[in-house]
């Protein structure tokens, strides 16, 4: 099996922290987005090549998937697939990587959104069933904003897409495709839902493994924050990756783990702070409750300490 991580998008609805930074590069408990879909297939189906695709900012979407102490302790090392020229769309990220994903299984999930789907059991459902492309689909409720309802049978086989609504079954952006898939698509720009999704409706091979885990959005700044805050709550097995690079030094506060301990600013928890444990020292701030910093302003610079997320001089209210 091959895996791909999808973080080519322009993340327009979390600028401007995305204004010269590719969305699934930007922290969260301070581990780039990108990390955690690709640690969770890693971990769970032993895949050692993974590839990102990439447009907006690659250089960010590099340095994010370079990092050094998370390439030593995941053992992962990313295959990139620049589209910096052209952004090609859900299944045109497919075709352009299918040399590379050759005969092999691929499993996909998004950079930009957080979920730890059983990949195990979904990919014995996927054999089960003799699908083509199985999606990983969750119960949703009460959603701030409306996602495409996925029909399913009883049986697991997908019967539709329904309406935009804020209660649901939900496509969670994780799914398995068999490489046959990626002769049918055209070359160049294509969408995944009209090229692949509907045809294989009609042929009676699309399903649907459903599993109501936990599913965080980082597309805008109340939903990027929220993913800081209840992330390792919902999701703990993140706290192992998590635990890498930082450290709880208080309930609710996480710092990197290089940081000196008992010289840390001064925390009200829910905090998350990443970046040079001196910069924010200096300011001589107390941070939170609900403060997300991602690197220090500069000094002199006038920025909210608490319900925000703070980006140098971006600032976002929460």
């Amino acid at each position: 099996m091959k895996a791909l991580v999808l973080a080519a998008g322009l993340g327009t609805r979390l600028r401007p922290f995305t204004l010269d930074r590719a969305k699934p590069s930007l922290p969260v408990v301070g581990i780039p987005a990108l990390w955690y879909g690709a640690w969770h297939i890693k971990r769970e189906l032993a895949i050692a090549e993974i590839a990102v695709n990439m447009s907006h900012a690659p250089e960010t979407v590099r340095e994010a998937g370079n990092d050094g102490e998370l390439q030593r302790s995941t053992g992962i090392r990313f295959h990139y697939s620049d589209e910096s020229d052209r952004i090609l769309g859900s299944s045109g990220a497919l075709w352009k990587l299918a040399p590379w994903v050759d005969e092999k299984l691929l499993a996909v999930c998004n950079g930009d959104s957080i979920c730890f789907p059983g990949w195990k059991k979904m990919l014995e459902f996927h054999g089960d069933r003799h699908a083509l492309l199985t999606l990983h689909v969750r119960a949703f409720d009460g959603a701030d904003e409306p996602f495409t309802n996925v029909e399913v049978a009883p049986d697991g086989r997908v019967l539709g897409f329904g309406a935009k609504a804020t209660s649901g079954v939900m496509f969670s952006g994780n799914y398995l495709l068999e490489p046959e898939l990626l002769k049918r698509l055209p070359a160049g720009v294509s969408e995944l839902r009209p090229t692949l999704l509907e045809p294989l409706i009609k042929e009676r091979r699309l399903y649907a493994y459903r599993e109501d885990t936990a599913w965080f959005d980082t597309g805008n700044v109340a939903a990027y924050a929220r993913a800081q805050f209840e992330l390792l709550s919902k999701i703990p097995a993140a706290r192992e990756l998590v635990e890498t690079k930082m450290r709880e030094e208080k309930s609710g506060c996480w710092v990197p783990r290089d940081w000196v301990h008992g010289a840390d600013p001064a925390l009200q928890g829910p905090v998350v702070l990443s970046g040079g444990q001196g910069e924010w020292a200096t300011l001589n701030c107390v941070y939170g409750p609900r403060f997300v910093g991602i690197e220090a302003p500069p000094p002199g610079v006038s920025v909210p300490f608490s319900n925000a997320v703070v980006l140098s001089t971006h600032v976002g209210k929460i």
